[in-house]
């Protein structure tokens, strides 16, 4: 069993040229995976409940520290004002890691605060809305690159 500690999970964003952009200053990454369900309840339950699975969704958060000198936040805001949906990607352990796995797929942004406290450092903190199904790849040889050459 490889435990992995979350400084080593990043979320990253695709440029124009297609190319994967560290999302910079990030403190910290949550992805939410969702499913509906339908009820089938009928007179021959015996009174319980009984339902099937229905829709899936999935959405993240992130937050983190305002660097003025990177791309990934332009590249955020230019998506949030556009409407646009933009692909990202979570990987967990390394690209040879046998038992990593690489989320991804295309969202929307739903929110994006910005924080300037007098006593603190400029945040920033992002909520995004799955636009597409997500895509989960598990095994070695997976890394940010190599999934969007597929």
């Amino acid at each position: 069993m490889a435990k992995i500690a979350g400084v080593d999970v990043l979320l990253y964003v695709t440029d124009d040229k297609k190319k994967e952009v560290a999302v910079a200053g990030q403190t910290g990454t949550d992805l939410e995976l969702s499913a509906d369900t339908i009820d089938v309840t009928d007179k021959n339950s015996n009174g319980w409940k009984t339902a099937l699975a229905g829709l899936k969704s999935w959405s993240m958060s992130s937050d983190g520290f305002v660097d003025l000198g990177e791309n990934s936040l332009p590249l955020l805001r230019k998506s949030f004002l556009d409407r646009k949906p933009i692909p990202v990607t979570i990987r967990m352990g390394e690209s040879t890691d046998v038992k990593g796995v690489t989320f991804s797929g295309d969202c929307y942004i739903t929110s994006f605060p910005h924080s300037f406290k007098q006593d603190d450092a400029v945040t920033y903190s992002l909520d995004l809305e799955g636009a597409t199904g997500l895509t989960i790849k598990e095994g070695a040889d997976v890394t940010v690159e190599s999934l969007k050459a597929k």
